[in-house]
């Protein structure tokens, strides 16, 4: 990405500081984005009331034991591999599972890639009206 901004800055021949810095803030948008899941998914652990859809072969991919899965959710042993089953999004406490963990961070990903991606758009503003303002600024 970096090559992008120095490719630019010699096509142009002009600084690319702007453009730059939209590609970082832009880049650091994922590393917020499994900040916030993280947070936002032991929220809904403390909550205890949230549940998320899994396939049954999204399950029996996950955990490969497939007794435990089968004991479980009956309807993944019964039903087709593409049936729909609950699981309980739970991050924090005794009984967490993979599928549980998942789940939990699953029903988080939405809000957290929204969020993100709001605030680095915002940030991005604030670095660009600064940095123009201190460039006008040096040429008085």
């Amino acid at each position: 990405m970096f090559t992008i901004c120095i490719q630019y800055s010699l096509l142009h021949q002009k600084s690319s500081s702007n453009l730059c810095a939209n590609i970082r803030f832009q880049l650091g948008t994922i590393i917020t984005t499994r900040l916030i899941m993280i947070i936002s998914a032991l929220c809904v652990s403390a909550i205890g009331s949230y549940y998320s859809l899994y396939r049954c072969d999204e399950l029996l991919f996950t955990v490969k034991n497939h007794t435990r899965i089968y004991e479980m959710y009956p309807l993944c042993k019964t039903g087709l591999p593409t049936d729909v089953v609950a699981v309980k999004a739970m991050l924090t406490g005794s009984n967490v599972q993979a599928e549980t963990a998942g789940a939990a961070l699953r029903t988080s990903f939405g809000m957290a890639i929204w969020l993100a991606l709001a605030i680095h758009a915002i940030g991005v503003e604030i670095y660009v009206s600064t940095f123009n303002l201190l460039s006008l600024l040096r040429n008085m």
